[in-house]
């Protein structure tokens, strides 16, 4: 399984969260710049649309990125680790 997990504002995946979903899958983990890229959320598509994504996990604003990103790259999303259980 392909998970791409997006970090919130100013922030990325804690070891800890990276373990649990590593578990599961290859995990990415793309570190963002969302005050200083406009065009984050099709940089992030750019990259990852081939890589046949079947989780979306994020956090905060990563969450809010998610919930787009997904629909554009046909996977479930969810937005925290501690839904994790009803995505799958």
């Amino acid at each position: 399984m392909n998970i791409l997990y997006l970090h919130g504002l100013d922030g990325s995946l804690s070891q800890p969260k990276r373990s649990i979903l590593e578990q599961y899958g290859a995990v990415y983990a793309p570190q963002l710049d969302y005050r200083n890229e406009p065009n984050c959320m099709r940089l992030i598509y750019e990259q990852f649309k081939d890589h046949n994504i079947d989780r979306l996990i994020g956090s905060s604003m990563g969450g809010y990125m998610g919930y787009y990103l997904s629909n554009a790259l046909d996977c479930k999303a969810c937005s925290s680790i501690r839904h994790w259980q009803h995505a799958r």
